[in-house]
Parts: structure tokens; C-alpha cells; sequence
């Protein structure tokens, strides 16, 4: 087992990505054929061999082709079809060293304890003084991962959401909620996005190789409801008929709703529902269309929080808070998305529901 000598390497704040203490960076200010044909004929076993001990090996040119499959170019630029930039090598990240610093041909691990708001720290340890006993290198290496305090990260822990009891509290309960209700998306969605969504390094090589940027597509509403977006290849949008009706509230007032007057939109809430699904004087349904309208009870949060998810798992955050529901505690909630772009052809028919007020 080698003992190995580390180094403190600084990068300027203006990295960019994120960077994570478990994930491990190969970098260099120059190619060097022999090192990197030993990483790519050994990649599949570094990594194995680094994942045992909770890290990741980031190799950048691999990281290029693992991140941009048809279907992340799908999720992160729902508006083009393929990704046109070349892949990234391991010397992109030179213009970011502090001055007097070198990469040579080293592997990184974060280090945030060392970090200030000028520099994030990395430990260093440098292939090239091994390049003849690199199978001994990373032996060690692995050993050396094992061993260092490796806390998570702040910003990958989960925040705590506010419990409050609907008992407790006036007509204000949901306004309140609202924020860490709709955040807190299903777990079969949150699976997904967790899979797609890049963090670190993968997120640098998703925004240099995909460039994705705010396009917004146009949205169509046929006369049945149903909700398309030709500008992202037509893709449709799928929500429960309730759900649906509470969206479509939402987008018929674009001055938006403050959750303490959701009892005045009851009747119009109740029409658009059944406008949807023919269903007229249902207690069910009637009962939800109360419950909804309630500011006192969670289900207004519940029904902003699955419009959310309908957007999400079809692509990411960045386009899609356009499009479902958001607002301030205390403020209106609404959809940020300009009705100049939302061609609906639905509710040009009615169907005559009296509805009965409490």
C-alpha cells in the first residue's frame, strides 16, 4: 500500500458546478495519452471500487456520454432533439485555478471545511508521480477514501417541513402549508427527477453541452381538456379530472388567487369539473369541490402540489415553474405563464349545474 502525499488545490467560486465531497474528479492541464487510456481501460473498475466507499469517479469525457441520452436531452431541453456540442475534457476546469495553482494530472475530493467565499478547496493527489504503478495508486486511494470524515453535504439534506395541526389554525392553514406541501412531490415523480436531475459536475456538463435556456412553449387546450405542448414535440400533460379543473381555476385568473377567498370560486371550480367530466350533482364530487375551496384544510395544497408533479416528471424545473402553480405565503397564487401562450379551446361548451351554496 502506497502512502500518499496530498495536496490543497484551489478553484475560484465562479466553478461551474456545485461541488460535492462525494465525488471524486479527475483533472489535468494537459492530455496524457498514457494516463488516460489506463483511466478508460479501468473505468468501469474505479468506479466500482469507489462506490464501495460512497464516492463517485467523475471522468469527464465518460461523464459526457453518461449524462446526455435522448432521454435527459428530452428532460433538460424538452424543446430540441439532440445535443450538438462536442464532449468536455479533463482540462476544462484550468481557467478556474487560483493563480499559482497547477492541475497536472491529479485527482480531486471537496473539501467544504477549507472552502471560503473566494475559493473552493480540493485535496489533490497527483497520477503522474505514479504512472508506473497506477493499479497500486487508486488500491491506495480507495483505502485513503475509506478513511477520511466524509459528512454529507448541507445542501443535499432535506429540509424540515412546518407540522401544524388544521385545529390549530384559521383560515390561514393552507397559505401557511403551501410552500412545503407542493415541495414535497410524490415519491414515484421524486425517483425520476432524482435519476435525471444532475448535481456537481454532471450538472456543469449538462449546462455546457446542452446549453439549456428558458423557451417556453405554447400551450393548446382542446375542447375535452386535455393539455399539449407543441413546442416541446407535442408532449401532453396529465392530471386527474380534479386536479385538471383546479389548474384550469388557476389559469382563467391570471391576477391570481389568495387561498383565503377559495370559497368564492367554489361554483366556477365546480363547473370547470364538470364541464370536464359530464358529471353533474355527485356528493362525492361535491364534497371535494368543498374540501378544495377550504383554506382551512390541506387539500388545496395537495391538488397544487400533484399539478406540479404532472409538469415536472415531463421536464425540468427551470421551464416548468412557468407553468404550474406558485406564489409568497400570503400572497395570490398563480401561473406565471403569459396567456398569450395558452390557446385553450375548452369550455366552449357548458353544461348547467346549479350549484347549492353552504
Amino acid at each position: 500500500m502506497l502512502d500518499l502525499q496530498t495536496d490543497i488545490l484551489y478553484l475560484r467560486v465562479s466553478l461551474p458546478f456545485t461541488p460535492y465531497s462525494t465525488q471524486v474528479l479527475y483533472v489535468e492541464d494537459f492530455y496524457d495519452a498514457e494516463i488516460n487510456d489506463y483511466l478508460r481501460r479501468n473505468f468501469r473498475k474505479i468506479c466500482e471500487d469507489m462506490r464501495g466507499v460512497n464516492y463517485r469517479f467523475c471522468y469527464l469525457p465518460y461523464i459526457s456520454q453518461e449524462v446526455v441520452s435522448q432521454e435527459i436531452i428530452r428532460y433538460f431541453t424538452p424543446y430540441q432533439h439532440a445535443a450538438v456540442n462536442p464532449a468536455l475534457d479533463s482540462s476544462c476546469l484550468t481557467p478556474f485555478l487560483k493563480r499559482g495553482c497547477k492541475f497536472n494530472h491529479s485527482l480531486l475530493v471537496y473539501d467544504s471545511h477549507l472552502s471560503s467565499g473566494r475559493y473552493h478547496a480540493f485535496h489533490s493527489v497527483r497520477l503522474d508521480e505514479y504512472t508506473n504503478n497506477l493499479d497500486e495508486l487508486f488500491e491506495s486511494f480507495v483505502s485513503y477514501l475509506s478513511r477520511i470524515k466524509n459528512p454529507w453535504d448541507d445542501r443535499m439534506a432535506c429540509s424540515t417541513s412546518l407540522i401544524v395541526s388544521p385545529d390549530d389554525v384559521g383560515d390561514d392553514y393552507a397559505d401557511m402549508t403551501f410552500t412545503d406541501e407542493v415541495s414535497d412531490l410524490i415519491a414515484e415523480v421524486r425517483e425520476k427527477i432524482d435519476r435525471l436531475r444532475k448535481y456537481g459536475v454532471d450538472k456543469m456538463v449538462l449546462r455546457s453541452l446542452l446549453n439549456p435556456e428558458v423557451r417556453l412553449s405554447v400551450m393548446r387546450i382542446t375542447h375535452d381538456g386535455r393539455i399539449f405542448l407543441p413546442g416541446y414535440d407535442n408532449m401532453e400533460i396529465k392530471m386527474s379530472p380534479l386536479v385538471k379543473a383546479v389548474y384550469f381555476l388557476f389559469l382563467r385568473h391570471e391576477e391570481g388567487i389568495v387561498f383565503k377567498t377559495l370559497p368564492d370560486y367554489r361554483a366556477e371550480l365546480y363547473q370547470i369539473y364538470s364541464s370536464l367530466t359530464g358529471r353533474g350533482s355527485d356528493d362525492a364530487i361535491k364534497q371535494s369541490i368543498y374540501d378544495v375551496t377550504d383554506p382551512c384544510k390541506n387539500s388545496i395544497n395537495e391538488k397544487c402540489a400533484r399539478i406540479r408533479e404532472a409538469f415536472v416528471r415531463e421536464f425540468d424545473d427551470q421551464l416548468a415553474q412557468y407553468y404550474y402553480v406558485t406564489g409568497l405565503r400570503g400572497m395570490a397564487k398563480g401561473v406565471s405563464l403569459p396567456r398569450t401562450c395558452v390557446h385553450s379551446e375548452f369550455g366552449r361548451r357548458k353544461i348547467p349545474i346549479r350549484f347549492v351554496n353552504e
